[in-house]
């Protein structure tokens, strides 16, 4: 990720992460739903 720098894309969306990541997109939902609940 850090080599492709998608991390700074202004339309990143969790398509595109898993394209570019090749992560399952169920991994990539949940990882980020659990963040953003310890955040609120």
């Amino acid at each position: 990720m850090n080599q492709s720098e998608v991390w700074k894309d202004n339309e990143l969306s969790v398509i595109k992460l898993v394209e570019q990541t090749n992560i399952p997109q169920h991994d990539i939902t949940q990882v980020t739903n659990e963040n953003l609940k310890k955040k609120s």
